[in-house]
């Protein structure tokens, strides 16, 4: 054992030698020396160092010391070989020209290199391996700073260093000898700059989520998203998200970029459509080229957003090929068609142009960090620093044009609300906008033309308190009649309904006959739920041409109905009636076609209707009988005839008729029931007509009104 032992030390201790030998017997003027001073500040001397491609990523660092290999010189002041599946060696000599030991950094100034390995000559003929890169943790930097920085400490005379480097990402890099002073300096000017960008993005995204939050404009959420994920794409390109996000994630980082570079893709094309208003366009134009520019952004998101989940599970070189041939298919799309909304577009859009303005910088700046990334283009502060600068004048533009677009629809809802204020208010009819409840939410100004009411008097009122008869007393049916009607717009059952009724006047007793239309909106953003318009009554002009006039009408159960047929039945009486005769005439008629509806067909007796009024079941009770089988079907007759001398009104009911004796003498001698709410018709008709006769069954009365005198 002990033999094996000694055996094994020996020939450690001869393969060591034999190395060290190697090492020291090594032509070390091949490599050009950059010689440096206790005056060294800065230098880049990536043009002065000699490198070695490893296709097969087969050699080892004894390989490449062994002298055997060729070396080629760099014949650019930067390094970069775009994206490779090699490995790469360097060498660089260094040479101390003073008599003292000098402490310098060494940096490779590109944050997602995936692996670097900087072989340290340690003095004593051999060297030390020193490891970093974005695979690895953050804590294996030797100074915690975005970019790689290795300390070293130098003795006098020349000394060589070996670099290994391995990346699926681009290969993309300067190396810079600087000092600490230097170092420390960036840090007081570089390093502001970074936050200073880094501070813009999430002011501008905190800015525009906050525009969102209090307009509930879309576009503002979109480019809140887009400017975030750019920042965040920015913070983990450039290694902070290393340092400060996720220092352990290493896989994470990696696949990171691609990731976010798909979601900037994915939020900046529905900003766009949004911004220059795609939708609005197709809706106004009809075009076919606009939906054929809506159907390929809809491709581009829904490919953008399945490749940023795709890249999660693939190699990180094919996710980034993928992802920049979908942003230069996006940027190149989206540049063409700006040009053709904003300028060949049959309404050119205003929005387009901004667009184009605002992503000038933008556009430009991203072939020139892909040309950079491939290696085409030299890495300098212009081509490191252009996408920076690009995206915080494209943000800033972009920011403007949603305020330009806001302020210019504000502009024309201010223009459009003018001309409808002055539509309003000049129209003779009154227009008024009610909530689900009935009540007054605004009204013009003719208002106070019609029935002498201010339109801030009526204003929170109750539409259907407006609603009176012409008699003094109160009677409740016109009211429940138009409730119905707002019921039936509030339910969905009709969309508008029109009705004539009678409004009550502020200087006069008598109310005013309007014809109304009310509309059901239900828009929560207009503000009211029912738009309402109340015109004069326009009488027929060929009524003064009518000798005579004879209809017949089956009516169903409906209260509604009553009210319409019994402004149908007089529309053309005023050529042989004045207004209040015509007026006690309709209202009469209105109550005797309710009792048919009420008391006839449906079988509802007095006393039944009262004690349902007083408890509030009245209008349930009515709609359950209507539903029913028994009652649904009962029609009320009107048999109408109109001469120049009387008009005839005969209606019956389906009902079991009643003791007409009986009510007439209740309504003549029982003050107590003229102060109800119902049980008044007979009493409207026997004032209102000349003759008022019942049959022996009670179901049908036939109302005769003699012109004679009260012709007009």
């Amino acid at each position: 054992m002990k033999k094996t032992s000694t055996g094994s030390c020996a020939a450690g201790i001869r393969e060591i030698l034999i190395f060290t030998v190697l090492l020291f017997s090594l032509p070390l003027t091949l490599v050009a020396a950059v010689p440096i001073d206790e005056s060294l500040e800065f230098k880049n001397i990536s043009g002065e160092i000699e490198y070695i491609e490893d296709a097969g990523k087969k050699l080892a660092f004894r390989d490449v010391v062994g002298g055997a290999l060729k070396w080629e010189k760099s014949k650019r002041n930067y390094v970069n070989f775009g994206y490779s599946k090699s490995q790469f060696w360097f060498r660089f000599t260094l040479n101390n020209k003073t008599p003292m030991t000098i402490p310098y950094l060494i940096e490779i100034d590109f944050p997602p290199i995936d692996l670097i390995e900087l072989y340290v000559p340690d003095g004593a003929g051999g060297y030390r391996v020193r490891r970093t890169g974005d695979t690895l943790p953050f804590g294996s930097r030797e100074i915690a700073y975005i970019n790689y920085l290795f300390r070293i400490l130098q003795k006098p005379g020349s000394a060589t260093f070996y670099m290994r480097i391995d990346s699926v990402d681009s290969v993309n890099f300067n190396i810079n000898v600087l000092s600490y002073n230097k170092f420390l300096r960036r840090l007081y000017v570089d390093m502001p700059i970074y936050w200073i960008f880094f501070g813009l993005m999430l002011i501008m995204t905190l800015y525009n989520l906050v525009l969102f939050v209090s307009t509930r404009e879309i576009g503002y959420l979109f480019l809140a998203c887009f400017i975030g994920t750019y920042a965040l794409f920015e913070f983990n390109f450039k290694g902070f998200a290393s340092q400060y996000l996720w220092p352990n994630a290493t896989w994470w980082t990696s696949h990171a970029n691609a990731f976010l570079v798909c979601h900037i893709i994915f939020w900046i094309t529905l900003f766009l459509a949004d911004f220059v208003g795609y939708k609005l366009q197709m809706i106004k134009s009809r075009r076919r080229s606009i939906r054929l520019i809506i159907a390929g952004e809809l491709a581009i998101v829904a490919y953008a957003f399945i490749l940023s989940i795709i890249t999660l599970f693939i190699n990180v070189r094919l996710g980034l090929f993928l992802t920049f041939l979908l942003a230069l298919c996006n940027v190149t799309g989206q540049v063409a068609v700006g040009i053709y909304m904003g300028f060949f577009f049959r309404r050119p859009s205003r929005q387009a142009r901004i667009a184009l303005l605002a992503f000038f910088s933008f556009i430009v700046s991203i072939p020139i960090v892909i040309l950079t990334m491939l290696g085409i283009l030299p890495a300098n502060f212009f081509t490191r620093w252009i996408l920076q600068f690009g995206t915080s004048m494209a943000v800033l533009l972009l920011s403007f044009g949603m305020a330009d677009k806001i302020n210019t629809m504000k502009s024309r809802i201010q223009i459009g609300e003018k001309r409808y204020r002055h539509l309003v208010e000049s129209t003779k009819d009154i227009i008024f906008t009610l909530d689900n409840a009935g009540t007054i939410l605004s009204v013009n100004g003719s208002a106070r033309s019609h029935i002498g009411f201010k339109p801030e008097e009526l204003v929170n009122a109750k539409f259907l308190d407006l609603i009176q008869e012409t008699w003094g007393k109160k009677t409740d049916i016109a009211r429940q009649v138009a409730a119905e009607y707002i019921s039936d717009l509030v339910s969905g059952r009709k969309q508008s309904v029109q009705f004539r009724t009678t409004l009550r006047d502020k200087y006069s007793h008598e109310a005013k006959e309007l014809a109304v239309t009310l509309e059901y909106l239900g828009d929560k953003e207009a503000g009211y739920a029912i738009l309402g318009k109340a015109s004069a009554v326009i009488d027929d002009a060929l009524t003064q041409f009518l000798e005579t006039e004879h209809y017949t009408y089956n009516l169903n159960n409906y209260l509604t109905n009553a009210e319409l047929m019994s402004r149908r039945l007089v529309r053309n009486l005023y050529r042989f009636a004045n207004h209040q005769a015509v007026t006690d005439i309709r209202i009469a008629l209105r109550e005797v076609l309710i009792n048919s509806i009420e008391h006839g067909n449906l079988n509802l007796s007095f006393d039944e209707k009262t004690r349902l009024q007083m408890n509030g079941n009245y209008f349930d009770l009515i709609k359950k009988r209507q539903a029913d089988p028994v009652f649904r079907d009962k029609k009320v007759r009107v048999d109408y005839l109109l001469s120049e001398e009387r008009v005839v009104y005969t209606i019956t009911d389906e009902g079991e008729g009643f003791d007409y004796s009986a009510m007439l003498a209740a309504d003549s001698g029982d003050p107590a029931r003229l102060e109800l709410e119902h049980g008044r018709g007979l009493i409207f008709a026997r004032s209102a007509f000349d003759e008022v006769r019942f049959n022996d069954k009670g179901n049908q009365i036939i109302l005769v009104k003699y012109f004679g005198t009260q012709a007009c």
